[in-house]
């Protein structure tokens, strides 16, 4: 298999328009062939993406249902909200999911298991120091990215592209960003990964 890293895609086909949140920087990573239907991954990209992202920063992600975490990881829990607010949350997609804050690679593995297939994940990497309470709360009730920038604090935000079968990358600036196609660049050729960089899609 081959990883592959778009700098102009098929948003429509990919499904990542609602992910993109404004002015941020942005590439997508697929692999070649692509899963069959519901396998999962590639075994070497969990632990690619989980690796990297905590080498960044804090990484914190969506928490749907219990998982396997380690005592290192921090748990925020969402504030619930009683009737009727909580059936308004619901219809509007706003309602709050708790939230993982991970520092190892182990614990960011996780997010792949927490609703990725379903394009219900979003993970951000928290500048290091960086004030989290305000991002936190952001990326409980936030599913549509589209018109809003990325909070203050966070250099990337990853999420799923259709089918969980791609990653969306955004970052605060393009610094950020060929920084981490850059870590990822590198982690392939350690593990003897094949790498493309992909030619511009031609959109309809």
């Amino acid at each position: 298999m081959t990883v592959k890293i778009h700098r102009i895609w098929d948003e429509a086909l990919w499904r990542t328009s609602h992910q993109r949140p404004l002015d941020a920087a942005v590439a997508l990573i697929s692999w070649t062939p692509p899963s069959a239907i519901d396998s999962g991954r590639p075994p070497y990209i969990e632990p690619m993406i989980a690796t990297l992202c905590v080498a960044n920063g804090p990484v914190a992600f969506r928490l749907f249902f219990d998982g396997n975490l380690s005592p290192m990881a921090t748990i925020v829990r969402a504030r619930r909200k009683r009737f009727p607010f909580s059936v308004w949350e619901r219809v509007s997609q706003r309602w709050g999911a708790d939230v993982v804050i991970a520092t190892t690679a182990g614990d960011a593995r996780e997010m792949f298991d927490q609703h990725w297939s379903m394009q219900g994940q979003a993970a951000f990497i928290f500048e290091h120091g960086a004030d989290t309470r305000h991002a936190i709360e952001i990326l409980s009730r936030t599913r549509d990215w589209k018109s809003q920038r990325l909070p203050a604090g966070v250099s990337l935000l990853l999420s799923p592209a259709v089918d969980g079968d791609g990653i969306l990358l955004a970052a605060k600036d393009d610094i950020t960003l060929e920084t981490a196609v850059a870590g990822i660049d590198a982690w392939c050729g350690a593990a003897n990964v094949p790498l493309e960089y992909a030619a511009p899609a031609r959109i309809p």
